[in-house]
């Protein structure tokens, strides 16, 4: 059994389908999660630590087994980027773990203001996997809702996985600041 960490991420609202970021989703509508891998690797900006297997919700074991208790592993500054219909778009989280809670915000966008926002978003590591829910809008650009990213590989500097939606594919982020 493969751990997931379930992300939020954000795609435009086109009006019409049940799926948030894409038509008729309105609102604050999410889509649901799933689970799945694509294989896909990234360039990753730059030499990143050597991959490591992970363990539960990528916490290096200790040789204590489970050893996915603190969330201090997802401190920092993740960049990358996730693909939705729009095509491919910059992403950047920006967490703060301690013990078994999450918290951050979500920044996605290309430098246009008009389809560039964040939110706050928060977790609780369990079971060796966290879901961090999509929190209040810090900025919301019109026609734009949250989804889910389903991180399937976390190592030392790296996550990735799928983005959960219709016309969504992968998603990839590298840690480029933090513990």
């Amino acid at each position: 059994m493969v751990p997931l960490l379930l992300l939020a991420s954000a795609c435009k609202d086109d009006g019409g389908s049940a799926y948030g970021g894409f038509p008729g989703a309105g609102g604050d509508a999410k889509a649901p999660a799933a689970a799945g891998t694509d294989g896909s690797s990234g360039d990753g900006g730059g030499a990143t630590a050597a991959p490591r297997q992970p363990t539960s919700a990528g916490v290096p074991d200790n040789g204590g087994g489970n050893s996915a208790t603190d969330a201090s592993v997802l401190n920092g500054v993740w960049e990358g980027h996730y693909v939705c219909h729009q095509g491919p778009r910059k992403m950047r989280l920006h967490l703060s773990g301690l013990n078994e809670q999450v918290t951050g915000t979500f920044d996605f966008g290309d430098g246009d203001p008009s389809s560039s926002g964040s939110y706050m978003v928060s977790g609780t590591l369990s079971g060796g996997q966290v879901t961090l829910h999509a929190g209040q809008w810090i900025k919301q650009p019109d026609g734009y809702v949250t989804i889910d990213l389903v991180v399937t590989t976390i190592t030392p500097g790296a996550i990735s996985g799928s983005v959960d939606g219709p016309d969504c594919t992968t998603f990839e982020a590298t840690k480029t600041s933090g513990d």
